[in-house]
């Protein structure tokens, strides 16, 4: 079994919660990720999906130490991201690096390709000036870009060519996990098919280890290997990528799979439009689904269910989940 590079146990992070001034009325906070427990191996590729605001990219910035929790802990081989990030930034840095939702705003307009791959190469790497010029030309070829693009800035290339160019600086760390905040979301249908195909290329010839978060199911499918659905916070079912599409045991999984048109069945757009989202200021007591979903009881409202074995490698946080074949069934409905 491969080993576990990347792991968050019970991870929280809360905003908010102090008035502006010292005697004002304290404010609520907003906890936008609640107890999440993962684990990532080595050669994986962990998709994260769930409806926007549900908490996938506050969960991506803790684990690669762009945020810090206001509890439970992340590590990365073993060792503590937080205190890597106070006490070994460059070696965070190194070993897992972020690439962003919008290629453009994650470049710095005023440097060239060049500079930007340079960067990593000299700060973290501290690789000599010569070698430096070479690497350049092989991280451009790496992501199919050509050699003459390199002193050309970020707003002389389309989305797609910049993003290449993030993933580019990304792979100049040399890192063993990269964690890709939708990044492809920004991109046109047939421009994403080619940053997916090369993002699958890099991770065999690497031997790279990914989080992809998504709110697109069809890239998930198509890239991942296990996924994690999130909702409100809280991941409420953990899977081989083939058993959540094929069937899904939690209910919020089914409605999202049900709200994706595929070839032969409609969507179904009301699919998650029973009830409305909770405030995550005041999320409802049990299983903050309960409001939206067909199947809850009383208990469901009372207490918040435990992720729990379902099947070899399936979790699911349900009182009362779906069968395995009437998942089956429902999901090619």
């Amino acid at each position: 079994m491969n080993e576990i590079v990347l792991e968050a146990a019970s991870l929280e992070k809360s905003f908010g919660g102090r008035g502006l001034l010292p005697w004002g009325k304290g404010k609520r906070s907003l906890q936008a990720v609640r107890g999440v427990d993962l684990q990532v191996r080595k050669g994986e590729t962990l998709g994260i999906v769930g409806e926007s605001g549900c908490g996938k990219s506050t969960l991506a910035r803790m684990l690669v130490g762009l945020s810090e929790p206001t509890g439970g802990r992340v590590a990365l081989s073993g060792r503590d991201v937080a205190e890597m990030r106070r006490n070994a930034r460059s070696e965070l840095r190194r070993k897992v690096q972020f690439v962003f939702q919008d290629p453009l705003s994650s470049l710095n307009p005023r440097k060239t390709v060049r500079q930007i791959l340079e960067a990593p190469l000299d700060n973290l790497l501290r690789m000599p000036r010569d070698r430096r010029r070479e690497r350049v030309a092989e991280l451009m070829q790496l992501v199919n870009l050509r050699p003459e693009f390199v002193d050309r800035h970020p707003h002389e290339f389309s989305g797609g060519q910049s993003q290449r160019i993030g993933i580019a600086r990304a792979l100049a760390a040399e890192p063993k996990v990269m964690v890709l905040d939708e990044p492809v979301s920004a991109l046109d249908v047939s421009v994403q098919a080619q940053i997916l195909n090369l993002l699958g290329d890099l991770k065999q010839r690497l031997g790279l280890t990914y989080v992809f978060i998504s709110h697109d199911l069809a890239v998930v499918e198509h890239l991942c290997d296990t996924v994690a659905v999130m909702y409100l916070g809280n991941v409420v079912e953990h899977a081989p990528a083939e058993e959540i599409f094929r069937s899904p045991r939690h209910p919020y999984t089914h409605a999202l799979l049900q709200s994706v048109p595929t070839l032969g069945r409609r969507s179904d757009p009301d699919a998650l439009s029973e009830g409305e989202l909770p405030n995550p200021a005041a999320p409802p007591p049990g299983c903050a689904f309960a409001p939206r979903c067909p199947r809850a009881r009383d208990d469901c409202r009372q207490a918040r269910p435990p992720l729990e074995r379902m099947a070899d490698g399936h979790l699911a946080a349900c009182y009362y989940p779906l069968a395995r074949e009437a998942g089956k069934d429902a999901s090619q409905a």
